[in-house]
């Protein structure tokens, strides 16, 4: 399964007499789930950056193939 920051938000704790204080995992929770997301558009930003100089490297390989078979 997948983890979404919105899970770690939504994600419930039971209580116990000696258990953590609620709005300290609240705390933690919510900046959590803020790193994840922040992490997760670098990703697809950087996959879209990888994909987009793949084309360019394909392009640039076929200019010079031609170049070659031409000389």
């Amino acid at each position: 399964m997948r983890l979404a920051p919105i899970d770690i938000v939504n994600k419930k704790f039971g209580r116990s007499i000696r258990g953590l204080h609620p709005s300290e995992v609240a705390d933690f929770q919510t900046e959590a789930a803020a790193t994840m997301e922040e992490l997760l558009l670098e990703n697809a930003h950087l996959r879209e950056s990888v994909n987009s100089l793949n084309q360019q490297v394909t392009r640039y390989s076929r200019i010079e193939e031609t170049l070659q078979n031409t000389l």
